[in-house]
């Protein structure tokens, strides 16, 4: 099971970011569908290193955590186009090639439901415009094409889904209304405070968080989350060294990973008084 939710960051004047997170946890359940563990691992997100594309899963897990790891490979290696290409169509290769996959997977080791997001940008900079499909499939309806979320004109969620959905939801909710707007940070908290609260126990594990923003591939940001570092849904130990990686807190401050502390000159946004995690 899974959080995940894609959002829009939206400055003075235009659209400015694109995130996505989640929660890291995979969940085993018996024949009857009863939850009988959890390991709290598990990589759900997936970035380019070259192209403008992050990938994201919810529902199934053994198909996806293997297939869209090579997938952004694939695309880095423009199997699947260049990036002049508009964001519809290399949704669609990406369908495409992800259905023939699934078409070869073992039909017994296939589960109930799955989700697949694709997140790209058209062009850079001043008319750079983002782009989030989602790719749905299930063993009732099977494949049902590909669905196009909309902007929204002001910072706020683009798309939120799996098991988590009312959690994370809830938490933006209240978060909305402390603050009076959404904005990034509201968003990612909303995320780190349902992981938290625990009432939840489909989801769990510590956040991980991606973005993209006007020009350039995207960014894995490590978390500094319940006092510890993590990277992809891993733990990172010290020491910790000096590399170009962001880290982020559940605030999403800009922090130093060694000391856990905002770095010199980042901007402190601060929890609205009277919310709690």
């Amino acid at each position: 099971m899974t959080a995940l939710v894609a959002w829009l960051g939206v400055d003075e004047r235009k659209p400015s970011s694109l995130y996505l997170a989640s929660d890291s946890r995979i969940t085993y359940q018996d024949e009857d569908g009863e939850l009988v563990d959890t390991w709290d691992h598990g990589q759900k997100l997936f970035v380019c290193a070259r192209m403008s594309d992050m990938l994201g899963y919810a529902g199934a897990v053994p198909f996806p955590s293997q297939v869209l790891a090579r997938m952004a490979q694939q695309i880095d290696c423009g199997v699947f186009g260049d990036q002049s290409a508009a964001g519809l169509e290399r949704a669609t290769r990406v369908y495409e090639a992800l259905k023939r996959e699934h078409d070869l997977y073992p039909s017994w080791q296939r589960q109930k439901q799955l989700d697949v997001i694709y997140a790209t940008r058209e062009g850079e900079g001043n008319g750079a415009r983002f782009c989030v499909y989602q790719f749905p499939w299930s063993s009732s309806n099977g494949w049902v094409g590909i669905t196009e979320h909309s902007m929204p004109c002001a910072s706020g969620i683009v798309v939120s889904i799996g098991s988590g959905d009312v959690a994370v939801r809830s938490r933006a909710k209240r978060w909305r209304n402390a603050m009076g707007c959404d904005v990034s940070r509201s968003v990612f908290g909303a995320l780190c405070d349902a992981l938290a609260d625990g009432r939840d126990t489909t989801i769990g594990g510590p956040p991980q968080l991606v973005g993209l923003y006007p020009k350039g591939p995207p960014n894995i940001y490590g978390v500094i989350y319940d006092g510890r570092r993590w990277l992809c849904g891993g733990e990172v130990l010290p020491p910790y060294p000096d590399t170009r990686l962001e880290w982020r807190n559940e605030l999403l401050e800009r922090c130093d990973p060694k000391t856990g502390q905002l770095l010199a000159g980042a901007q402190r946004q601060p929890r609205p008084s009277g919310l709690r995690p």
